[in-house]
């Protein structure tokens, strides 16, 4: 479960950040 929301909030970094 911790692992899926780290990832998923990774994504919305790595979006946000390129």
């Amino acid at each position: 479960m911790n692992n899926v929301s780290t990832g998923s909030l990774k994504i919305m970094t790595n979006y946000t950040t390129d």
